[in-house]
């Protein structure tokens, strides 16, 4: 049992440290990646606001394209993309779990045999 739990968090190390290793470079490698992809300033904002996933990376690697490549459009984009990501999934997330929870709650109370969970 010891040499199974030793073998499974070497396993989960191994796995969280690439996972770790590779988005932390992502900010060095998409900017370059963008650049290749697209040729409009407009268009790399939004590939970089919309491609990476954590706020902070977005804007390093906007930052990294504007000192490689000049480009002050490409940043303001990729700012403005992600924040408004952010303000619309902030608004969408709370109303889906309401519109999924009223819905659970009338079709529970109209089949009474076949009820789902709520997580509460």
């Amino acid at each position: 049992l010891k040499e199974k739990m030793i073998i499974m968090c070497l396993i989960c190390l191994f796995i969280f440290g690439n996972y770790i290793c590779f988005t932390c470079y992502l900010p060095l490698r998409y900017p370059y990646l963008a650049h290749a992809m697209f040729g409009l300033s407009e268009q790399v904002g939004i590939f970089l606001g919309l491609s990476i996933h954590d706020t902070s990376q977005v804007m390093a690697a906007a930052l990294t394209y504007r000192e490689a490549f000049d480009d002050e459009v490409a940043l303001k984009t990729a700012a403005v993309t992600k924040l408004t990501r952010n303000v619309f999934l902030a608004t969408v997330i709370p109303a889906l779990a309401w519109h999924s929870r009223t819905t659970t709650t009338a079709s529970s109370s109209s089949s009474s045999s076949l009820s789902s969970p709520i997580i509460r």
